[in-house]
């Protein structure tokens, strides 16, 4: 292949093109993506949260501790869906509810930190001493009585990045296919499309004084719609 000829450059150039073209597209789909199920599972924490809240820990005077540990392990079971749930009252720091470990074993609930939570509602990654991330909701709430607790929910980010992971693995096999059948095709699409230029250039490099009555190949030329006539109705 000669890699000085105009097809090797238009080609290349494409293929350069294409290349990062699909590369931002995929970094947009990426970024996009992640935005998405971070937002979802944001919402779901966030929901999970209100409804703690609202249906038992805003009682908890009159059912007491017991009660509501007992709701939040029947309707939310933590240890087997993997969610992380902590309640905690904010006027002595003490922990009324605290998930225990999930039965996958993707993390320690004692190595969440309590952080204390402002006056609104709040998200935040949190990076475990053994290398795990979960993605916490923290919600400010008071029980009838007027006191302040802090309800946290959780969930792992792997759920997040394993979604990430298969959509790199299908873009990675993905993009050398489409590259080069994108650039197979456009070669060949180029070299029909040269061709009769690549006859001129032949012809005229074996044009010399001796033979200057050597013609150059005559390119065809494109072909014409046939236009009707028209003729006016009267």
């Amino acid at each position: 292949m000669n890699t000085h000829s105009i097809r090797f450059r238009l080609t290349v150039w494409y293929a350069g093109l294409l290349a990062v073209l699909l590369a931002l597209f995929g970094g947009v789909i990426y970024f996009t993506l992640e935005r998405f199920l971070e937002k979802n599972l944001t919402d779901s924490l966030a929901k999970d949260a209100r409804t703690i809240g609202e249906s038992w820990l805003r009682y908890i005077n009159e059912t007491g501790p017991g009660y509501l540990a007992s709701e939040i392990e029947e309707h939310f079971a933590p240890s087997i869906t993997g969610r992380f749930v902590r309640l905690t009252k904010r006027a002595d720091g003490n922990i009324v509810y605290q998930s225990s470990a999930p039965e996958s074993g993707g993390f320690d609930p004692k190595q969440v930190e309590f952080k204390e939570a402002g006056t609104s509602e709040s998200s935040r990654e949190e990076h475990l001493p053994d290398g795990k991330e979960l993605l916490i909701f923290t919600l400010p709430f008071a029980d009838a009585m007027g006191n302040q607790y802090v309800i946290e929910t959780g969930a792992s980010y792997e759920q997040v990045e394993r979604v990430l992971r298969g959509l790199l693995t299908s873009f990675g096999i993905a993009f050398p296919i489409i590259v080069g059948a994108a650039v197979g095709g456009g070669y060949v699409l180029m070299r029909n499309a040269l061709r009769p230029l690549d006859e001129i250039a032949t012809t005229a490099e074996h044009i010399t004084s001796r033979n200057l009555n050597k013609r150059l190949p005559v390119v065809p030329a494109v072909t014409k719609w046939n236009v009707l006539p028209f003729h006016s109705i009267n």
